[in-house]
């Protein structure tokens, strides 16, 4: 700057020739250039799908972070202005320690299968230049690369130019815990300062092809510090893009950045590289066909197979062995088995051992009971529902839900505050023996909990639910548990009417039992109830009730409990030994 003060009068107007013919020839390129240059516009349509291998890799002091993984792009909706776009997928994240360095290698953690967010979203809608418009959701991603749905795509100008900037003011939330910084875009995070920031990006077109526009991007970030403060955070990155003339999007892009941190006299850089490309559609059928058969091998692995000959014996003893070790992995065994006509005496091991000091053992036993639980191990399913253990807990929920009883159901019902969705699903599946406990559920403080419970009375409830339904449904403070009390309502008096369509003669209560029932016949054999009361059994082996026998009709059985509720259950339903007794009697 010194020597340009200093230079002679002939210099300066040397120099200001050239600087005149520079800006001439500079000002003739570019209106050449816009002349040439076409407008790049995002042509995707609607219903199209676009998949994206992306890698971003920071250099830290003693080993790199690594996020990568394939993001998939589905356009919604489209119009000749502007499109929508829904982002799944999600990017795993690696720490690879450096060769020289002495940090153990943390490994891979995988990554979520769609961004974290609540409700639906309506996804991500931008101008076919690529402004955003609407921006329901965001999933920030480290390292100042802005938010995820935004990755593939870049801002273009609105008419054809070969150089053009975008600018904007931000907020950069820097994340101080950790082994190192990490700087986000907007996003809340514990332990965060919010900084101020101008975000600068030039580009140019550096090739045009008749399929490809090769683009140059220079980028440049910087905080906004307080008067006499100097910048405490600064990145700055150069790179390029080729963008799809056929496809309407970028095809691939390549930038690498340095982020420089200053906190007083200490400055700390680091380098920071993002690549990305689309998939070929060879490679996305290719992925799609390894994704479908890696799914069913899971599904394969994951289905019930029988018991080998002799293996039952072989996993009781293991059960029974004391090592914790061979017990958890029996009874993992057994909970990914059919379970046999004989589950007595594995479920009375698996009873002992859900209540272990061991809680690896107690989880691998209480998952085992959700398929071979029988009604002698209640009471230990009971206790370990309320367990603090939430796989334990939520295991024994779910093998409640195979013992129907009034025992089991309040069991269950007690752990809505808390497991709710399991809970919810075992209530159901015992049926109208959980109405009482579910219908207490709905006096619950927690609003999430009696909406759940509507949902459960609307498929389980009968002509006791509607009035605590019905005094909900009034509630003016709760008006989103009211309306799911509405629906369940309407689905209960659906039901009841069903019922009394189909047999007049059946009492209300009948309604309680309409999973069980099955369309009428025109088979018809009554007889007179026989004698005395006696413990019935389902084809299972599983359910048992003591109740007397009142009728069949048309393939039903009409049982009455002693407390004089009738159940109407399907004559195929119940063990050989109670179809024939039904036989007999019915004769």
């Amino acid at each position: 700057m010194q020597r340009r003060q200093n230079v002679s009068g002939f210099g300066s107007a040397r120099a200001a020739a050239v600087l005149l013919i520079a800006l001439v020839v500079t000002a003739g390129e570019a209106m050449a250039a816009r002349e040439t240059a076409p407008s790049l516009r995002y042509g995707v349509q609607a219903d199209s799908k676009y998949c994206y291998d992306i890698t971003i890799k920071a250099e830290l002091e003693d080993f790199f972070y690594i996020r990568s993984g394939v993001l998939t792009f589905t356009v919604t909706k489209a119009d000749e202005e502007q499109f929508t776009v829904r982002s799944s997928g999600g990017l795993a994240t690696k720490m690879e320690p450096k060769p020289d360095s002495h940090v153990i290698g943390i490994g891979g953690i995988p990554p979520f299968p769609f961004p974290h967010r609540f409700g639906v979203s309506e996804g991500l809608t931008l101008t076919r230049s690529g402004k955003p418009l609407v921006a329901s959701d965001s999933t920030p991603l480290p390292f100042l690369m802005g938010d995820q749905e935004m990755l593939v795509f870049e801002t273009f100008p609105a008419d054809s130019q070969s150089k053009w900037e975008d600018s904007k003011d931000l907020v950069v939330r820097e994340q101080t815990g950790g082994p190192f910084p990490r700087f986000h875009f907007r996003r809340s995070i514990g332990g965060a300062t919010d900084r101020s920031a101008k975000e600068q990006i030039t580009y140019h077109v550096d090739e045009i092809k008749p399929d490809t526009i090769r683009v140059g991007k220079k980028y440049d970030l910087r905080t906004a510090e307080k008067s006499g403060e100097g910048v405490r955070l600064e990145m700055t990155g150069t790179g390029e893009f080729l963008f799809d003339r056929q496809q309407g999007m970028i095809r691939s892009l390549s930038m690498k950045y340095t982020i420089t941190s200053r906190d007083g006299g200490r400055v700390e850089s680091f380098p920071v590289t993002l690549n990305y490309r689309m998939l070929t559609a060879e490679e996305i059928a290719a992925r799609d066909k390894k994704a479908e058969e890696a799914k069913a091998a899971r599904i394969e692995a994951d289905t019930p197979k029988p018991l080998a000959s002799g293996e039952k014996r072989a996993l009781l003893a293991a059960l029974r062995g004391g090592n914790s070790q061979e017990m958890r992995k029996a009874a993992d065994r057994l909970a990914k088995v059919i379970r046999d006509d004989q589950p007595e005496a594995i479920a009375r091991v698996l009873g002992v051992l859900v209540t272990s000091s061991d809680r690896w053992v107690q989880r691998s036993a209480a998952k085992a009971l959700a398929v071979w639980a029988t009604p002698e191990v209640e009471s230990e399913l009971c206790r370990a529902a309320s367990s603090e253990d939430i796989w334990v807990r939520n295991a024994a929920i779910e093998a409640l839900g195979k013992i129907p009883s009034p025992r089991a159901a309040q069991a269950v019902a007690a752990q809505m505050y808390r497991s709710r969705r399991e809970a919810a699903a075992a209530l159901k599946a015992m049926g109208p023996v959980a109405e009482s406990a579910a219908i207490d559920c709905l006096k619950d403080r927690d609003l999430w909990v009696r909406k759940e419970t509507c949902d459960v009375l609307a498929e389980i409830g009968g002509r006791a639910s509607i009035d605590p339904l019905e005094a909900l449904q009034r509630s003016t403070s709760d008006v989103f548990a009211g309306k799911a009390a509405g629906e369940a309502i309407d689905a209960i008096r659906r039901r009841l009417a069903s019922a009394d369509h189909d047999s007049p003669s059946q009492t209300p209560s009948d309604a309680n039992s309409s999973s069980f029932q099955t369309p009428p016949s025109n088979e018809s054999t009554t007889s007179s109830a026989p004698p005395g009361f006696r413990i019935w059994h389902d084809n299972t082996g599983i359910f048992q009730i003591e109740a007397v026998l009142i009728n069949a009709n048309g393939g039903r059985v009409t049982l009455v409990r002693k407390d004089g509720k009738p159940l109407v259950i399907p004559l195929e339903k119940l063990s050989a030994e109670d179809q024939e007794y039904v036989r007999k009697h019915a004769r």
